[in-house]
C-alpha cells in the first residue's frame, strides 16, 4: 500500500479533513488502480471500487470528481481491451468536459490525456490532438507526463501519415527524455522515429533504432515496450526477407503477449506475421498451425479491439457528439431567447418609466407655469392698486394746492 498512501497523501494536501467524502472518492479510485496494476487485468474488486467512487462523486455533486473517476474507469476498460464498456464513460466525460466554459478538472493533464488516448483508439485523431495539446498546457515542463504527451502527439500525426509533424514531436521527446534521464521514454521515442525511417525506406537506421529501443526497454524491465519494438523489428526483418531473425524476435514477443489475456490483438498481429514467414518458407506445418491460431483469436478480438469494433465505436461517438452539440445549441438558443425576452421586458419597462417621467415633468412644468401666471397676475393687480393709490394721492395734493 506504500504507493497508494503516497498518492493519497498528495490529495490530502489539497483537501482538508472537512472534505472526507472527496478523499473517499479519490481513495476508491486509487485502490482500484492498485488492484488492476497488480493483476494486470480486469477484476471485480477494481470495478466495484470504481463504481462506488462514481456514485459517491455524483451524490456530493462534484463535477470535477465525476469526470476524474469516470475517466479512470473508462481508461481501465480501454487498457484491458474492453473498449465497448469504456465508451459509456468516455462519452460521459466528453460531454461534461465540452460543457465547461473553462477547464475545472482534477488532474487536468491526466484526465485530458486519457480521454485523448481513447479518441485516438477509435481513430478520432482531431479530438485526440485537441486534448493532447490542451493537456500539455497543464503539465509540469520536463516531467514524465510532458514527454509522454509529446510522444503521443507524434504518434497521432504518424497515424494520420503526417510524417514531418510526427518526426518533430518524436525528436522533441527523444531530446527531452535524454536530458531528464527518462530512459524508457527515450527508448520509445527511438522506436517511433524508427517507424518513420522504415516508411522512408531507410532500413539500416530503422533497424539500429529498434534494436536500441529493445535493449534499453529490457534493461528497464519495460516488457510491454520491448514487445512493441520487437513486433516492429520483426516487420522490418520480414520486409528485408530476413526470415530467421524475424521469427526469433516475433516469437520472443509472442511469449510475452500469451501471458496477458488483454493483449490478444497483439498476438493476432504477431501470428499474422509468422504466418507470412511460414508461407514464404513453404512451411506447411507451421502455416496450418498459425491459421488455426488466427481463427481462434479472431473470435476473441472481434469482441474487443478489432477494426469492426473501432468503426462501430467511432460511429457511436460521432452520433453522441452531434447529439451533444445539438443539446448545447438548443441550450444556447433557449438562453438567447430568454435574454431576448429579458431585454424586451427591460426595454419596455424603461420606455414606460420614461413616459411616466415625461408626464410627471410635464405636469410639474404646467403647475409651475400656472403658479408663475398667478404670481404675474397678483403682481399686476398690486401694481394697479399702487398706481390707483398714487393717482388718488396726486388728486388730493392737487385739490389742496387749489384750495391754498
Amino acid at each position: 500500500l506504500n504507493c497508494l498512501e503516497l498518492n493519497i497523501s498528495e490529495f490530502k494536501h489539497k483537501y482538508s479533513n472537512n472534505d472526507s467524502q472527496i478523499l473517499e472518492v479519490i481513495y476508491h479510485v486509487l485502490l482500484a488502480e492498485k488492484y488492476s496494476r497488480e493483476l494486470d487485468n480486469k477484476n471485480n474488486k477494481s470495478e466495484i471500487l470504481y463504481r462506488k467512487a462514481i456514485t459517491l462523486a455524483k451524490n456530493i455533486h462534484r463535477e470535477d470528481l465525476i469526470i476524474w473517476a469516470e475517466t479512470h474507469f473508462g481508461f481501465y476498460y480501454y487498457k484491458y481491451s474492453a473498449p465497448i464498456k469504456a465508451l459509456l464513460y468516455f462519452l460521459e466525460t466528453f460531454q461534461k468536459i465540452e460543457a465547461q466554459s473553462e477547464r475545472d478538472l482534477l488532474e487536468a493533464e491526466i484526465v485530458l490525456k486519457k480521454n485523448a488516448y481513447y479518441f485516438g483508439f477509435i481513430e478520432d485523431y482531431k479530438q485526440e490532438e485537441l486534448y493532447l495539446k490542451e493537456a500539455l498546457q497543464f503539465c509540469i515542463p520536463n516531467s514524465e507526463n510532458h514527454t509522454e504527451l509529446l510522444n503521443n502527439l507524434g504518434m497521432s500525426y504518424l497515424k494520420q501519415n503526417l510524417l514531418g509533424k510526427a518526426e518533430q514531436y518524436f525528436i522533441q521527446t527523444r531530446d527531452l527524455a535524454l536530458k531528464n534521464k527518462q530512459e524508457v521514454r527515450y527508448a520509445k521515442a527511438l522506436g517511433e522515429l524508427a517507424k518513420i525511417y522504415v516508411l522512408q525506406n531507410d532500413f539500416a537506421i530503422a533497424q539500429t533504432l529498434f534494436m536500441e529501443d529493445i535493449a534499453i526497454s529490457k534493461k528497464n524491465n519495460s516488457d510491454r515496450n520491448t514487445m512493441y519494438a520487437q513486433i516492429e523489428l520483426g516487420k522490418l526483418y520480414l520486409l528485408q526477407k530476413n526470415f530467421n531473425n524475424a521469427s526469433i524476435v516475433l516469437n520472443e514477443a509472442k511469449n510475452y503477449v500469451r501471458t496477458k489475456v488483454h493483449l490478444a490483438s497483439f498476438e493476432y498481429e504477431i501470428t499474422e506475421l509468422l504466418l507470412a514467414i511460414a508461407i514464404q518458407k513453404k512451411d506447411s506445418i507451421n502455416e496450418l498451425e498459425y491459421r488455426r491460431v488466427l481463427d481462434s483469436l479472431k473470435k476473441v478480438i472481434a469482441l474487443s479491439d478489432g477494426q469492426t469494433v473501432v468503426d462501430r465505436l467511432n460511429l457511436q461517438v460521432q452520433k453522441e457528439r452531434i447529439k451533444s452539440q445539438l443539446e448545447i445549441e438548443k441550450t444556447k438558443l433557449e438562453r438567447a431567447s430568454l435574454l431576448q425576452w429579458a431585454w424586451i421586458t427591460v426595454s419596455l419597462l424603461l420606455f414606460i418609466i420614461l413616459i411616466l417621467i415625461y408626464i410627471i415633468y410635464q405636469r410639474k412644468f404646467k403647475l409651475q407655469g400656472i403658479a408663475f401666471d398667478k404670481d404675474v397676475l397678483s403682481f399686476q393687480l398690486e401694481q394697479i392698486k399702487s398706481e390707483k393709490k398714487l393717482n388718488e394721492t396726486r388728486a388730493t395734493l392737487s385739490s389742496y394746492q387749489i384750495y391754498m
